[in-house]
């Protein structure tokens, strides 16, 4: 592993453990997706979602 990669891990771990601490600054939500938008899109249910989402090596 490159010493920057390495170097990013463990500052992306102190802003995780930061924000946990409850300093905003450090950390970001991120917003999912709108799954309920896109299962009425795609005219799938739950179950048909997930199955079509999986990969073939673990959907048998």
């Amino acid at each position: 592993m490159k010493s920057e990669d390495f170097d990013g891990i463990i500052a992306g771990l102190a802003d995780a453990v930061a924000y946990a601490k409850g300093e905003s600054a450090r950390g970001r939500i991120v917003a999912g997706s709108d799954v309920k938008a896109i299962r009425q899109v795609t005219k799938l249910t739950q179950g048909g979602l997930v199955k079509d989402a999986m990969p073939p090596s673990l959907s048998s």
